[in-house]
């Protein structure tokens, strides 16, 4: 039969090799998950602390110069931020965000107008 419901010889080929693919992923992702099982570490590189916190690492440094964040450099190079603190500094903020970031309002007078409102000073009902 040459029908779109092929024998099971043509769907169990295709099909136990996706079964088999999917369990070698399934067993990729048990492996990471165990790996990464254990406790968080307390301290974070500049660019783990701005992953965290989903901010840059420039904007990680900048919190340090000013004073909102300890940074501890226990070698030379290598400078650390406690989790802890980040998770304080986060929490502990108070601004909110502001609710016209990235929107454009339109002022009165200013900005485009719509086809229907523009007028030439001109009365234009009546016209055909």
């Amino acid at each position: 039969m040459s029908g779109r419901c092929g024998g099971d010889s043509e769907m169990g080929g295709p099909a136990a090799e996706l079964v088999e693919r999917l369990a070698a992923v399934v067993e990729r992702l048990e492996a990471v998950a165990d790996g990464q099982s254990g406790p968080a570490p307390r301290f974070l590189t500049i660019a783990q602390a701005a992953g965290y916190v989903s901010l840059s690492p420039d904007s990680i440094r900048r919190l340090i110069e000013r004073g909102d964040l300890v940074a501890f450099r226990p070698v030379r190079g290598r400078v650390l931020v406690d989790r802890r603190e980040l998770d304080g500094l986060v929490l502990g903020s108070t601004r909110r965000p502001r609710g016209s970031r990235g929107q454009w309002r339109r002022r009165r007078g200013a900005g485009p107008v719509a086809a229907d409102q523009q007028t030439d000073g001109k009365n234009t009902e009546g016209r055909e």
